[in-house]
């Protein structure tokens, strides 16, 4: 999160009693001389580390993996399990991740012709499909480039938030029309889409060059925001949020390193509620 970094940075910086970044308000913070310096050496020592660490290993004995197969909704691997994978990786080599990414369709279908030890999906409604446990949630809003006439307000309407083109994910997919019925709940509905694409990415790029709004993840565009190349709208609705499932097939029992793996993840979310209320490192004025 924004606030643990930005906390993580002060900590650095006390350490190396020196400022190593430069921070100008409303533009991306850069790195002084002194900040410079400390990556470039900082990566060589962490590269020499790393070498010293598998020179070491060289005469251990190789303990056998335990392989723990997932498969994932693109949106809630990027937003969502990205980095709680990756630090669990770290520190449990025991475990082999073998880890499919793909839509919301090809995540049940793996769950369904059990593929997978465990799928992670987003849904806005029900899932009767496979068995399932919320772990999460996931918040959206709408978003649009700085040049947009949408970036400066301070409150946009509904009726006005749909003068302008909105480019949207496929609406005849499962996942296409979750997000459309949310939308309407929240009070934005009949909202026609001038181009509908699956991947998220080329959504934001088109979005970037000011040839729509959209509707997207909050985590997802969080470091667009924080770059200057997205803005959220200010639109006049209630909170719109999907919940964040991982499931299973009803008649396959749950592996011991599947349930290591969930209880991790529950363990790291509820730690991530906890600090997202901490300060973070103000900008200089």
């Amino acid at each position: 999160s924004h606030p643990s970094v930005s906390n993580h940075v002060r900590a650095l910086e006390d350490m190396m009693k020196c400022e190593l970044f430069l921070r100008r308000r409303g533009t991306v913070s850069s790195l002084t001389e002194q900040g410079r310096r400390l990556y470039e050496r900082g990566q060589d020592l962490l590269a020499q580390a790393m070498l010293l660490q598998q020179d070491m290993a060289l005469d251990r004995p190789r303990k056998a993996r335990k392989p723990l197969q997932i498969t994932c909704q693109r949106s809630v691997a990027i937003s969502w399990l990205c980095r709680p994978l990756a630090l669990y990786a770290r520190e449990n080599p025991d475990v082999e991740f073998q880890v499919e990414v793909g839509g919301y369709d090809m995540a049940i279908s793996n769950v369904i012709e059990q593929q997978a030890d465990v799928g992670f999906l987003m849904s806005y409604e029900k899932i009767i499909d496979v068995a399932t446990e919320k772990i999460g949630r996931a918040t959206f809003s709408f978003y649009c480039s700085p040049s947009h006439p949408l970036a400066s307000k301070s409150i946009v309407p509904v009726k006005e938030l749909k003068l302008y083109p909105l480019i949207s994910t496929k609406r005849d997919s499962r996942f296409g029309q979750m997000e459309v019925n949310m939308m309407a709940d929240a009070g934005v509905s009949d909202y026609p889409a001038t181009h509908q694409i699956q991947e998220g990415t080329i959504v934001q790029e088109l979005v970037m060059l000011g040839l729509g709004v959209f509707c997207g993840l909050d985590q997802i565009a969080a470091s667009q925001v924080l770059s200057g190349a997205l803005v959220r709208i200010p639109v006049d609705i209630p909170e719109m949020a999907m919940d964040v499932h991982y499931a299973f097939a009803p008649n396959r029992r749950q592996s011991k390193v599947a349930q290591r793996f969930l209880d991790y993840l529950k363990l790291y979310q509820r730690r991530g509620r906890a600090s997202a209320s901490a300060p973070a490192v103000p900008p200089e004025n």
